[in-house]
């Protein structure tokens, strides 16, 4: 019987760039002191973010059928405090609420039968893994027939396929016409590792961490067989935050999605990705064009 494997990460609820679903409920004062619940509003981002989400859920659906669907989510369901620029709020519980949002419309739409996540890096986390394990509890206590655990790295037979997924692994590239020799290195790395130890290597391996998609397949000859394992970096529901830009170098795109994969009787008998990317650019015309004025920084600045 076929199952369907569906994978996903850095979805980093309560940062404004990254997914909000726009029905979560938050908390605030009154003047007299009492708490109510409020609806944040949405940004551009997440409006875009959430819009993409939905679509992916469905495709992936789609993708899946009948069959039993398991869920990944590789990492981080929260942003964190460690970059407490650009937040929906700076009420730490507010990121919880917002990932557990988040996830439950996963849920409810996929119907998996059982759901992992991984903790990812103490600055997404609110230290040692709290986060996941908080949304986690949530999202358990809102499905109780469906299997949802946290976990820091897991290795999982699904359909007979060998599964290996942690947050962390390979950085992607730093150039163009090396990409991929990060994923291979590493791939051979864990591969030749397993070998030595006279185990089979898994035969797929999940990373994430770098907000970006990257695959890459390597065969081992062993003796008479060759040995074959993928690995898949899946990107982040997120659009750039000042740290990103620092660190990516001013990169000028951002790639969101999921990753899809059927598995039966031992092998991956298909697999997608559904990823949508855009340029993150301000694009405009600068100069005198075809007898047209150059705007000017006191005509933007003018006030009625």
């Amino acid at each position: 019987m076929t199952i369907t494997l569906i994978a996903l990460s850095d979805t980093h609820g309560g940062h404004t760039s990254a997914l909000m679903n726009p029905d979560v409920e938050l908390y605030a004062e009154t003047k007299d002191g009492d708490y109510y619940e409020y609806t944040p509003e949405s940004t551009k981002a997440q409006v875009y973010e959430w819009g993409l989400f939905n679509t992916n859920l469905s495709q992936a659906k789609d993708f899946a059928g009948d069959n039993e669907i398991i869920l990944i989510h590789n990492g981080e369901p929260i942003w964190g405090v460690k970059h407490p620029d650009q937040l929906v709020s700076t009420r730490n519980a507010d990121q919880v609420f917002i990932a557990v949002a988040n996830l439950e419309t996963a849920i409810e739409k996929l119907q998996p039968t059982a759901v992992r996540f991984t903790i990812g890096s103490a600055a997404h986390e609110i230290s040692e893994g709290s986060a996941t394990i908080h949304v986690t509890r949530e999202l358990s206590y809102k499905f109780p027939d469906v299997d949802i655990k946290p976990l820091y790295h897991g290795l999982a037979t699904i359909g007979g396929v060998e599964v290996d997924y942690a947050h962390h692994g390979p950085f992607p590239s730093s150039r163009i016409w090396l990409e991929g020799n990060n994923l291979r290195y590493y791939l051979r790395d864990a591969m030749m590792r397993s070998i030595m130890n006279g185990k089979k290597p898994p035969d797929l391996f999940l990373r994430a961490h770098f907000h970006t998609f990257s695959e890459e397949t390597l065969s081992i000859h062993v003796g008479d067989d060759d040995i074959t394992s993928q690995i898949v970096l899946t990107p982040s529901y997120m659009l750039m935050t000042d740290f990103a830009r620092r660190v990516t170098r001013s990169a000028s795109t951002v790639t969101n999605g999921l990753v899809v994969f059927d598995v039966d009787d031992g092998s991956i008998t298909r697999w997608k990705r559904y990823t949508k990317t855009v340029d993150i650019r301000t694009k405009e015309n600068l100069g005198k064009r075809d007898g047209k004025k150059l705007t000017t920084l006191k005509k933007l600045l003018k006030r009625d």
